[in-house]
């Protein structure tokens, strides 16, 4: 048996999935030609503190050590323009990645310093990366596109999407059951919430913009903002770069909205308490799937996805109507609910 370790890096901690990969009990050779590659069973998973330079490095030590991974992989949310693709991990990968510090000077350090850590502890692992941006890459310019002047547009600043993985294995899935289905709105429902439209497994549109703040609100994140605000928040309150950061990222959104810490989740399943925030959501989630609908001229099918995928079994049956009553035409779409995490994900795509 070999494992397979899946890192991935979030606002405070690095959660890790440590898999066992194997083969299935196969006896026909019928089921060994059926048989598209290996299975995986979890065996532990966790988090550490990571992300600060001064964080201890000894948990990670200890698991690379403990389960002796033949794989290693890790989500990475930022790629810009040098990673369109999941890439194993070499010398020039990590000069790429130092040449992106400055447009992602949260994320990519410790991905960098998590990449060192794990080739210093076992030089044979294979390490490949995966990027939440690469599936955006190929977004039409007019999508992509913001209306800056040229010198600024210079830094890289375009609309790059966020959940790249999962609206990807969404449509994989979808496109395996049904190959009639060619338009589909995905929705990813994490405490960043995004939407999709994908035709033909090309996204076409986004809901996030440059970073995951823009877009629909979510659980405190802000979403979509007239950026005159921050510019007359700065002039009256003399906050800093950092401070506004932490008032957009982890002081507003649905949280704010409601007066307390709260998440898609928890809206749904106690509406009636939360009233304001639901109808808010909602309502962006409405304004973001008739510019899916525009964007590809219709649609197929309606997927959703992310941690809070529960959450759309309590607004599905009102969005369908209100999205039929945006189109042109009759139309009878399907729904899915997509329940794999992004590891899950990213160990599928490893492993097949």
């Amino acid at each position: 048996m070999e494992n397979l370790i899946v890192f991935i890096p979030e606002s405070f901690f690095i959660k890790y999935f440590v898999y066992e990969i194997g083969w299935n009990n196969l006896t026909s050779e019928k089921e060994l030609s059926e048989k598209s590659g290996p299975e995986h069973k979890l065996l532990i998973s966790g988090k550490v503190k990571f992300r600060s330079p001064g964080s201890k490095k000894d948990n990670i030590i200890s698991l690379v050590k403990n389960y002796n991974p033949k794989f290693a992989a890790i989500r990475v949310l930022y790629g810009g323009k040098k990673f369109n693709k999941e890439v194993v991990c070499d010398n020039l990968t990590i000069e790429k990645l130092e040449k992106l510090v400055a447009q992602s000077p949260l994320d990519i350090p410790a991905v960098i310093r998590l990449i060192k850590l794990i080739k210093e502890i076992s030089p044979n692992i294979e390490i490949k990366l995966f990027f939440e941006t690469a599936f955006f890459a190929s977004l039409p310019d007019y999508e992509q596109v913001y209306a800056l002047d040229k010198s600024l547009l210079k830094m890289d600043i375009r609309r790059y999407g966020y959940h790249g993985l999962i609206h990807k294995a969404v449509y994989d899935k979808i496109k395996n059951e049904n190959p009639e289905v060619r338009k589909i709105i995905s929705i990813c429902l994490d405490p960043v919430p995004e939407i999709a439209a994908v035709i033909d497994g090309k996204p076409i549109m986004t809901s996030s913009g440059a970073t995951p703040v823009e877009g629909i609100p979510g659980d405190t994140t802000c979403g979509e903002l007239d950026p005159g605000i921050l510019i007359l928040i700065e002039e009256k309150k003399k906050y800093g770069a950092e401070t506004l950061n932490e008032i957009i990222t982890r002081q507003s959104g649905l949280s704010a909205i409601a007066g307390k810490q709260i998440t898609i989740s928890d809206v749904f399943k106690d509406e009636k308490d939360n009233k304001k925030a639901a109808k808010i959501f909602k309502y962006k989630i409405l304004l973001q799937c008739g510019s899916a609908i525009a964007a590809m001229d219709g649609f197929d099918a309606l997927a959703f996805s992310g941690r809070y995928v529960d959450a759309a079994h309590y607004f599905a049956d009102w969005l369908i109507p209100e999205l039929k009553r945006i189109a042109v035409k009759e139309f009878f779409p399907k729904i899915f609910y997509f329940n794999d995490s992004v590891e899950k994900v990213i160990a599928n795509e490893y492993l097949n």
